[in-house]
């Protein structure tokens, strides 16, 4: 084939190539850290109303003005997107394109949710199409689609409306997790300088008591026939342990006032607040006496003593039972406070009187032939410290709590307990009632 014509045909397709009529309308894709293009854009939800841009990267060729297109943004397939319409918004109109303009600039508005702990997704679509036709003119369908990931909020934004789900730790056979804690926390401190606020705790949790006898007892265990009327009795020596462990319901209250000075400023990083503290336990107890490195010490036989079977007088291990109703009025209390996007600590501390009810068994019966349930009162001053640590990336919280007798060491009888949990957000919890998708 003659030179020229080839060389005619080669120029006639790149001048063809250069008129060509060319549109394509696409997703700017975002670069990361390290320079590299990513796929989707990620936000992190928080819990209030997040404005995401999305823009639009808009190539066209050789488009005669007499031709006029318009582009639309439109959710891909429900089966990918799990974000539910309720939880956003497109700030997006149908637009015809702007021959001077390269870009063009929309927004997504992820709204405010409860779904803070999942993370879910929203396909985005762009279509374009020439006015008054109805098919798909864009010629990059490999980029009309874009992926936005929302991603649960990272950590707890207020500390002052909390849940707690976790576990004791039972101190009394060694540092185990044993048995269900939870919590919930309501905390408003004053805003003004005559103003007040509130601290409301309501919990079930377990707390201990280990009261060690001082050296080793004799007692009484166990009476064995030996024919006739004759018993022999035996004395044996051991340590002797005294465990109560207290299953409780408790309700807490504690008004916060501010003290003089800057004390309670809340510019300041730690503040104070006089708490005088009003709290009601069910305290469900279990009593156990326990005799341990137990050893033979006597015997001693008696006449008169007729029985078949051996008799035992005072069990290793016994287990008693009871319910205790405690009212604390801690009349002069404190409560310190201190926030930041590190760490939450509080602490209380309250002195005042206790009114302890405990149950017991009467003598006399019952209509129904049970033994009549009798209730003890004790008051005695007390003491009463109370802590809370919680971590709000992971939302892990450490308490511990410890009360006694004031000043009446023969009456001495200290409760404590330590928790590990995890904090949330009460309003989280509405997502539990939720569908995870809206398919």
């Amino acid at each position: 084939m003659n030179k020229h014509i080839i060389s005619l045909i080669v120029f006639l397709l790149i001048f063809y190539s250069s008129y060509a009529q060319t549109l394509a309308v696409t997703f700017k894709k975002r670069s990361d850290a390290h320079g590299q293009i990513v796929d989707k854009d990620t936000v992190q939800r928080e819990s209030k109303e997040l404005i995401h841009p999305v823009t639009l990267l808009i190539d066209e060729k050789n488009i005669p003005e007499s031709d006029r297109y318009k582009y639309e943004i439109t959710v891909k397939s429900e089966q990918k997107t799990n974000l539910s319409t309720a939880e956003y918004k497109l700030n997006f109109n149908s637009t015809t394109l702007d021959k001077t303009s390269k870009e063009y600039t929309f927004y997504i508005i992820i709204t405010a949710s409860d779904h803070t702990d999942i993370e879910r997704s929203v396909y985005l679509s762009v279509s374009v199409s020439k006015i008054g036709a109805t098919t798909n003119e864009n010629s990059a369908t490999a980029s009309t689609s874009h992926e936005l990931v929302v991603f649960p909020s990272k950590s707890l934004n207020t500390y002052n409306y909390l849940a707690y789900v976790g576990t004791n730790f039972d101190l009394v056979d060694g540092v185990q997790a044993k048995n269900l804690f939870f919590a919930t926390n309501l905390m408003s401190a004053p805003v003004r300088k005559r103003g007040f606020g509130f601290s409301l705790t309501l919990y079930g949790n377990r707390t201990t008591t280990s009261t060690d006898t001082s050296g080793r007892t004799t007692y009484t265990s166990k009476a064995v026939p030996i024919g006739g009327d004759s018993a022999r009795f035996y004395m044996e020596s051991g340590i002797k342990t005294i465990n109560r462990v207290s299953d409780n319901l408790g309700a807490s209250f504690s008004p916060l006032i501010r003290l003089f000075g800057h004390l309670s400023d809340p510019e300041h990083v730690v503040q104070l607040y006089y708490a005088p503290q009003f709290e009601f336990i069910w305290r469900r107890t279990t009593i156990t006496t326990r005799y341990t490195d137990v050893q033979l010490v006597d015997s001693i036989d008696r006449a008169d003593r007729p029985f078949s079977g051996p008799i035992i007088l005072t069990d290793p291990v016994l287990r008693t039972p009871i319910n205790i109703y405690d009212i604390y009025l801690g009349l002069i209390g404190v409560l310190m406070n201190h926030e930041n996007k590190f760490v939450s600590v509080r602490i209380q501390v309250a002195i005042g009187w206790n009114f302890s009810y405990t149950s017991g068994r009467g003598t006399g019966l019952t209509r129904g032939g049970q033994l009549a349930t009798f209730y003890t009162r004790t008051n005695q001053p007390f003491f009463f410290t109370r802590a809370w640590i919680t971590e709000p990336v992971s939302g892990i919280t450490i308490g511990a709590e410890v009360s006694n007798t004031l000043f009446m060491k023969e009456k001495a009888q200290p409760y404590y307990n330590v928790t590990l949990s995890k904090a949330i957000n009460l309003s989280s919890l509405a997502s539990i009632f939720q569908p995870v998708t809206t398919r």
